[in-house]
């Protein structure tokens, strides 16, 4: 059994027992308007209800108190439990009754408070408060916070609002919104100011799509006072939302005398919120103002974590109002997409800031508003960038004042910025003097990092805050050219070259003084880079190659990493002073410490004119190295010769202590410090017999001379021990006294303490360590 309505009604139209049959068609001659006050037009109290309305269904106004708070205004559908609402026509809430102290709200156009499906191809309204020195809020045009589906062709719009602001157009929780049509917030009211616009559709736990247009409210215009600011497109509140049209924020509100209302915010996401945006977000433009301020443009996206957005199309601030005033002085546009704490972002797409205001200053002393932001950072907050990123334009003057300055394309505080595509500073504004092109990124009061990837292009400048510990990380594992390090890029407390990356330090680059440059990747110096009283650090799988041109570092350790030159180009620690190619120079009075290699076959000999210590493990001298320096191996630690030595050698006071000498490499420097505890292995040279005379260690086997050595220090024959090594090579020790017997047939490997491979053998009295190598002596100096 269904039933139809064609005429008018004036009182609320029950659907279900004891009133029309469900379902109910009201039809397009049907009009539904209520004389009750605060009535509602069409409801029902059973499940299963369903309406279709081809007419008008209007809710009865909140009733008129003289005395306290206006009447609310009825529902202009009411489902207490679940139903189908199919709307042609129109349904409007009844408007909030009038008083002289409190307003009433304004109804809901349609509520389904159990859930359901509202299908709407027509209009669809909430009721009205009321301005003045009356208080109330503006009704939501769709209430599904109870759950339930929304599918809109049509026009969806919430009610004006009085001092409590506009209405949202949608309230949704647990439930779905598609929308291919229009869906508008309320307008906010005013009081002594003006108030907020309402949201377009304000979600919790809830999916949303979107191929038509989604709006906030225009803020409130008082007649005096600031102007309301705009009310947000959408609000997110966990959930899913796609859209593929446009959403932006309400206008901000009108304000003569006073500042004009801020322009809503395009999506707010909080929450497990996530947006996939292939369409078009943009906050809305802040209001007018005659003689007062106006206000700044309002944000594209604002992302709260763990909230992500994933935008693969455009997402723009908002900008200020055309119509600046005359107090000279443009206000800021809003910013693309704020990143709040732990907010997360993938663009794909393009956001930008919004443009600065521009200024009609009578008294030519006005300066264009600043363009916002592309994006901002909070701590925690990180964004991947593989589109484009770009400042707001700044406002221009056009009375003979400055134009504004351009918006930073990223403003970092405390966040991480992953770039491999494109970041750019905004263009000044016209006026009597140009206003300057803004940053590419600027850094702010927390530390932040910016991460760059092969490919990554800046226009701009990337202005790190010297007063904190920016990181700038060269990451990626593509070859990468870096350009303008100190003149382009200022400011990084820390620069690292990431694992697996590979840059090319191209033009001229400068390491600022206190700054330090961490190399776990591969940097190759293709044309000058200079080091102000920096910090260089090569760890394990970084390497530091002077290809062409000239690498210069005042401090630099090795931890596991690689440092050489080749026959272009010249790498020199210390002042610099020295250029010879194809050369890595330590210069008089420099020291470089640590473990790893220096110099090599294809990466060039080594100048030492100061120290080299081994520490912490192995230092390899993979090139030829000549000079006035001196070669220290420290405790617990090892040294390699691949080629020639001609510094001189120091072991350290300690224990496990080793100089390794390749086969047909040579070692003309002279040695001091040997003692007990300590090794000379001379690789794949298997000694027979050895000698001492004259300061000098000599290897042979049978009459032939394997090796000699320069040792200072009062020495016999009789102190040494000749050993084979294990691997085809012989060790020389100091034996412990001339009634120990070392058997070389004893000798085996542990693990000590400290991580170094110990080297030990019996005593006829027992346990006695003998001597000990590096913690990587099986792995490079016994192959």
């Amino acid at each position: 059994m269904s039933s139809s309505l064609s005429g008018t009604v004036t009182q609320t139209v029950l659907l279900g027992p004891g009133g029309y049959a469900s379902p109910l068609t009201i039809t397009a001659t049907g009009n539904v308007a209520i004389a009750v006050y605060g009535a509602n037009g069409v409801y029902a109290a059973s499940a299963g209800a369903r309406l279709t309305n081809d007419g008008r269904i209007t809710a009865g106004a909140g009733a008129y108190n003289a005395g306290g708070v206006g009447g609310t205004g009825g529902d202009g559908v009411d489902f207490a439990a679940k139903g189908t609402v199919s709307n042609f026509g129109t349904i409007a809430g009844g408007d909030g009754g009038l008083s002289p102290y409190v307003a009433g709200i304004g109804g809901i156009g349609v509520r389904l408070a159990a859930g359901g499906i509202v299908a709407n191809a027509g209009t669809i309204l909430g009721g009205n408060s009321t301005n003045g020195y009356h208080y109330g809020l503006g009704g939501t045009a769709v209430d599904l916070s109870g759950g339930g589906a929304l599918i809109n062709s049509g026009a969806v719009a919430g009610g004006h609002g009085g001092i409590g602001g506009g209405g949202a157009a949608i309230l949704v929780a647990n439930g779905s919104v598609h929308n291919t049509g229009s869906i508008t917030g309320g307008m906010g009211g005013y009081y002594s100011a003006g108030t907020g616009g309402g949201a377009g559709i304000s979600a919790t736990a809830s999916l949303l799509t979107n191929a038509g247009t989604i709006t906030g409210g225009i803020g409130g215009n008082p007649p005096s006072g600031g102007g309301g600011h705009g009310g947000t497109g959408v609000a997110m509140d966990g959930g899913r939302f796609s859209n593929s049209g446009g959403v932006t924020g309400g206008a901000g509100g009108y304000a003569k005398d006073f500042t004009s209302g801020i322009g809503g915010i395009g999506v707010t996401l909080a929450g497990n919120a996530q947006l996939t945006n292939t369409g078009t977000i943009a906050g809305g433009t802040s209001g007018a103002t005659q003689y007062g301020q106006e206000a700044i443009g309002g944000i594209g996206v604002q992302v709260t974590g763990p909230a992500i957005l994933f935008n693969n199309g455009v997402i723009t601030g908002g900008a200020p109002s055309a119509m600046a005033g005359q107090n000279g002085v443009g206000a800021t546009g809003g910013e693309g997409v704020a990143l709040l704490a732990d907010g997360l972002a993938f663009n794909r797409g393009t956001i930008t800031g919004g443009t600065g205001g521009n200024t009609a200053n009578i008294s030519r002393s006005g300066v264009g508003g600043a363009g916002g932001a592309g994006v901002y950072l909070q701590s925690g907050a990180r964004l991947t960038n593989i589109g484009t990123i770009t400042g707001g334009s700044g406002g221009e003057n056009g009375n003979g004042g400055a134009g504004g300055v351009g918006g930073a394309g990223a403003f970092i505080s405390g966040g991480t910025l992953i770039v491999s595509g494109t970041v750019a500073g905004g263009a000044g504004g016209a006026g009597a003097s140009q206003g300057a092109n803004g940053d590419a990124v600027q850094f702010g009061s927390a530390a932040g990092t910016l991460e760059i990837d092969p490919g990554a292009i800046f226009t701009g400048a990337i202005a790190a805050n010297s007063a904190v510990r920016d990181v700038l990380k060269l990451a990626g594992t593509n070859n990468g050219t870096i350009t303008g390090l100190g003149a382009q890029f200022t400011g990084f407390a820390a620069i690292q070259v990431t694992a697996d990356a590979h840059w090319n330090f191209d033009g001229t680059n400068t390491l600022a003084a206190g700054s330090l440059l961490t190399l776990t990747g591969a940097a190759t110096i293709t044309g000058e880079f200079q080091d102000a009283s920096g910090l260089v650090n090569v760890k394990t799988g970084g390497s530091l190659l002077a290809a062409s041109g000239l690498a210069q570092a005042g401090t630099l350790t090795l931890q596991g990493g690689t440092i050489g030159a080749t026959d272009q180009g010249a790498l020199v620690i210390g002042a610099n002073t020295v250029t010879a190619l194809g050369t890595t120079t330590i210069e008089s009075g420099t020291t470089i410490s640590g473990f790893g290699t220096v110099g090599g076959a294809e990466i060039g000999a080594v100048l030492n004119n100061g120290e080299l210590w081994a520490q912490g493990g192995m230092l390899t001298l993979g090139g030829a190295v000549t000079g006035e320096g001196t070669i220290k191996i420290g405790a617990s630690s090892a040294v390699k010769v691949d080629a020639s030595l001609a510094n001189k050698i120091v072991f350290a006071t300690g224990t496990a202590e080793t100089l390794a000498i390749a086969k047909g490499a040579s070692v003309t420097g002279t040695m001091s410090g040997f003692a007990t505890g300590q090794t000379i292995d001379f690789l794949k040279v298997a000694a027979t017999g050895l000698s001492f005379a004259g300061g000098t260690l000599t290897l042979t086997t049978g009459a032939t001379t394997l090796a000699t050595l320069d040792l200072a220090g009062t020495y016999t024959t009789q102190d040494f021990a000749l050993l084979s090594d294990g691997h085809g090579g012989s060790d020389v020790i100091l034996s412990a006294g001339k009634a120990d017997f070392i058997d070389p047939s004893l000798l085996y490997q542990s693990q000590a303490p400290g991580g170094m491979a110990e080297l030990t053998a019996f005593h006829h009295e027992g346990w006695a360590p003998a001597h000990g190598i590096g913690d990587v002596w099986a792995a490079l100096i016994k192959n």
